[in-house]
C-alpha cells in the first residue's frame, strides 16, 4: 500500500488525498478511492496508474501478492520511468553545477 502511495507523490507531486487533519486524512484512506489529477498521459503513465491502484486497494487480498508479482507488472512502464529518471538526473546535475 504505502508503495503505491509513493509512487503517486513521485509522479504527482502530491500525496495521494490532499493535505488534510490527520482524522480525515486516515479515513480518506480506508474509505476514499484513489482518484488522479491531471497530469502525465499515454500508455506508460496508465500502466503505472493501474499498478498504483493495486498497490492502494482498501483490500490486502486485491493488492500485489508480492515484490516480484509487482516487478512482473513494472515492464509496460520500464521505457517511459527510465526517461523520466534520465531527466531528473539531468536537471539535479543542472542545477548543482552552479
Amino acid at each position: 500500500y504505502a508503495l503505491g502511495g509513493v509512487a503517486y507523490f513521485l509522479l504527482f507531486g502530491r500525496p495521494p488525498f490532499g493535505s488534510r487533519p490527520l482524522a480525515e486524512l486516515l479515513e480518506a484512506h480506508r474509505r476514499e478511492a484513489v482518484t488522479f489529477p491531471d497530469g502525465p498521459t499515454g500508455t506508460a503513465v496508465e500502466s503505472l496508474k493501474a499498478i498504483i491502484l493495486k498497490c492502494m486497494e482498501k483490500d490486502p487480498a486485491n493488492r500485489y501478492g508480492s515484490a516480484a508479482e509487482l516487478a512482473a507488472a513494472l515492464p509496460a512502464c520500464r521505457e517511459w520511468l527510465r526517461h523520466q529518471l534520465r531527466d531528473y538526473t539531468l536537471a539535479l546535475f543542472l542545477l548543482f553545477q552552479y
